[in-house]
């Protein structure tokens, strides 16, 4: 999967005149050394100066005349009066208006509550593009807003790098981004050779009904999309009821990263993402990333798979991803796709390691098609499985299917299946196998040191099934520990049964699981997200 951007048009030239004489006026107020906050308000004047509540610009082409000439500068606040809406769209070129890591350009909300910012057709609501030339800096603050996007070629938040050089230094809190033709919140570069975004933070942020658009030559309808970033860091945010309208193959997901190195997706939830084609999951790890996590996170009844790796035909190596002490529940609802689905396309052999332990699936039957508590299919190596509970509930929810059987290629070990419709299916290749025993002796999945160590009993849930909706970035960091249907129950087998995967393959698991709990250290450790304390 990959997402595709086309770089904005320069204003014209008469556009460029107004904006240069408006902009001298008060060009003192945007010298390096000296920041100002600037106020929209819907009762404001923009003939006026804009610099307090009393002089309050009125609108969002007030805003966008000032970003073109002279351009914000470091340390500049644009705040819009809270309660209220405003139709416009705001571009800023990064050569122009920009802040700093140390004092970011600011754009927000005063007042009460927060102002919504409404984009016309076709347009992103708030797009920062570093062009290919020139001196270009980003330090960019987005913060209690609702932001709602419009159809067409257009997403709620887009910052972009067509540039060269690096870009410094975003966050993006306390946002509600909906409406949008392409995805809701958007992070990327032209290539692998054009500069990363380093240093991202996007919390709070609640992306939802952006529904993509038919026939778009590449994925849309996706909530929160980080693609071309250096250290960078999802939480405390959700995505839902995205991608209704897409029909492209490589389809929209609800939280996901690609052509990245070091980005976390934690503490957040994904629920009811959408498709007509490809994809519509909850949260992936996609081609060209490098030491990706995806933690702590919570999925359920989504069209496609609740956790995905895939690496698209042309992507950059793929290597060093973790997916561990999540949760789904009921995801894959359109059928023949795994609750947890690893790809690597066949014409590229980048996919060189990826990570999958210590999640609890939960799948029933999907209305169609046969499900897959793990699916991993095409072009992969280095993939290892381990530690993970599949409870499978339904006559047509079998527990894994993988199209490679080389133990180069994938490792199964330490995971518990249990099936309420009897013993549960495993699809190696071409062969299919009926029970944990039978899968192991023919394979070797599932042993260590000619040992069994795979379980396939009643794990001992407290409350399987069980697929409370929550919504609420804001609330998450309480929210989210209330879902103790998935702890352990006392005397549960899975208990100590776990292996220790530093040990065995050198991954560090962390230190702490779903719940909080720290995980030992040098001693057995629970199958599962739950290490109940000792």
């Amino acid at each position: 999967m990959r997402i595709f951007f086309d770089p904005p048009t320069r204003r014209n030239a008469n556009a460029t005149r107004v904006c240069l004489a408006i902009g001298l006026v008060l060009l003192g107020f945007v010298s390096p050394v000296s920041a100002t906050t600037f106020y929209v308000s819907a009762s404001g004047n923009d003939s006026a100066a804009g610099t307090c509540e009393s002089t309050a610009w009125r609108t969002m082409q007030r805003v966008q005349a000032h970003a073109w000439t002279p351009g914000f500068r470091p340390g500049d606040r644009i705040l819009f009066e809270g309660g209220r809406r405003f139709e416009g769209d705001i571009y800023l070129q990064l050569d122009r208006s920009f802040g700093s890591p140390e004092q970011p350009l600011v754009i927000g909300s005063y007042g009460r509550g927060r102002a919504t910012l409404v984009a016309p057709h076709g347009k992103s609501t708030i797009l920062a593009w570093a062009p290919p030339d020139g001196r270009v800096a980003l330090g960019l603050a987005i913060h209690d807003l609702n932001v709602i996007a419009a159809d067409g070629d257009s997403h709620g938040i887009i910052v972009w790098n067509g540039s060269r050089s690096p870009l410094d230094h975003l966050r993006i809190e306390r946002v509600d981004v909906s409406g949008a033709g392409r995805d809701g919140v958007s992070i990327g570069r032209d290539s692998p050779n054009h500069g990363f975004i380093r240093d991202v933070v996007i919390r709070h942020v609640r992306a939802y009904e952006n529904p993509g658009t038919s026939g778009w030559h590449g994925p849309s309808g996706s909530g929160i999309v980080v693609g071309g970033t250096q250290d960078g860091l999802v939480e405390y945010s959700v995505a839902h009821h995205n991608g209704a309208n897409n029909t492209n193959s490589a389809g929209p997901v609800g939280i996901w990263t690609w052509d990245s190195e070091r980005v976390v997706i934690q503490f957040s939830e994904s629920y009811e993402n959408r498709t007509q084609a490809g994809d519509g999951g909850g949260f992936d790890i996609d081609g060209g990333t490098k030491d990706c996590v995806i933690q702590f996170c919570y999925s359920h009844n989504n069209a496609g798979p609740g956790y995905l790796f895939a690496q698209f035909d042309d992507a950059a190596e793929m290597s060093g991803n973790h997916i561990r002490y999540n949760i789904s529940v009921n995801d894959g609802r359109k059928g023949d796709t795994g609750a947890i689905h690893v790809w690597g396309h066949r014409g590229n052999s980048g996919f060189r390691s990826g990570y999958v332990y210590n999640n609890v699936v939960y799948m029933e039957d999907a209305p169609t098609g046969v499900n897959f508590g793990i699916r991993a299919w095409d072009r992969f190596t280095g993939l290892v499985v381990a530690n993970n509970v599949f409870y499978l509930s339904g006559e047509r929810v079998h527990a894994v299917s993988s199209s490679r059987t080389s133990e180069a290629d994938a490792i199964f070990v330490g995971n518990a299946y249990y099936s309420t419709a009897g013993p549960p299916v495993f699809r190696w290749g071409a062969r299919r196998f009926s029970g944990l025993g039978a899968w192991a002796q023919a394979t070797g999945q599932e042993t260590r040191r000619s040992r069994v160590v795979g379980l396939e009993r009643d794990p001992g849930l407290e409350a399987p099934g069980e697929m409370p909706t929550f919504g609420d970035p804001c609330g998450l960091r309480s929210l989210l520990p209330s879902l103790v249907a998935y702890r352990l129950e006392p005397g549960s087998p899975l208990i100590d049964a776990g292996l220790d995967l530093r040990s065995e393959f050198g991954i560090d698991p962390g230190t702490r699981d779903f719940f909080g709990n720290r995980i030992p250290v040098g001693r057995s450790v629970a199958i599962g997200i739950h290490e109940p304390p000792r």
